[in-house]
């Protein structure tokens, strides 16, 4: 008589059988079990930024962090894809060092060797106008016929693009470019003098 104990550790996932037989001299009992060896997969727990949806200046970088956790204590392994292309792996941190125009997707994979989680955000890059902040000077003017007078337009871009700026008198351009144009003198009458700035992709006005 007596008893023995067997105690086992790190079976792979699926089904397994155990067999026991006991012996003495004369004859011999078997007995056999069934062991089903599970997984518990990596779980999200937080993720940075929150939402699914990113939108950001087509100039900006952005910061994607994950936690994953796993059930059964198995060290994850995370990889991380932009548009569908592997771009770091084995760090919980991804920076994307500019956006660029249009959509795009990132995605953090967890593995545990067994099973996979992901997490994805879906990315859109995009362009904001110049915008006028001061036009000088800032009403309309009476000049004589022998007279020319500078004008000065103050623009900023919100994505920090360069900017160009092309001067109009009409519709025609008077070919000069920059923040600044001297125009005149005139013939007696009335005339519409623009600044047109653009960041290459959207133009902001100033009359």
């Amino acid at each position: 008589a007596g008893s023995r104990q067997l105690n086992l550790s790190s079976l792979a996932v699926g089904v397994h059988t155990l067999s026991m037989t006991v012996r003495d001299a004369y004859t011999s009992n078997s007995t056999a079990w069934i062991i089903f060896s599970t997984n518990a997969g990596p779980v999200l727990s937080t993720s940075v930024p929150p939402g699914d949806v990113v939108q950001a200046s087509h100039n900006a970088a952005v910061d994607f962090v994950v936690a994953f956790t796993d059930g059964d204590g198995d060290p994850i392994t995370i990889l991380w894809y932009a548009d569908g292309v592997e771009v770091a792996n084995g760090t919980s941190a991804f920076h994307l060092g500019r956006v660029g125009l249009g959509s795009r997707t990132v995605l953090a994979r967890a593995s545990d060797g067994y099973a996979t989680a992901e997490r994805s955000w879906n990315l859109t890059g995009t362009n904001a106008a110049p915008v006028v902040t001061a036009l000088l000077p800032a009403a309309n003017l009476t000049i004589s016929v022998i007279d020319s007078v500078t004008l000065q337009v103050v623009v900023q871009d919100p994505d920090g693009d360069p900017l160009n700026t092309t001067w109009w008198l009409g519709v025609d351009a008077t070919g000069a470019n920059g923040t600044s144009s001297t125009v005149g003198p005139f013939a007696e009458g009335n005339y519409e003098v623009s600044a047109r700035t653009t960041d290459g992709l959207s133009t902001a006005l100033a009359v």
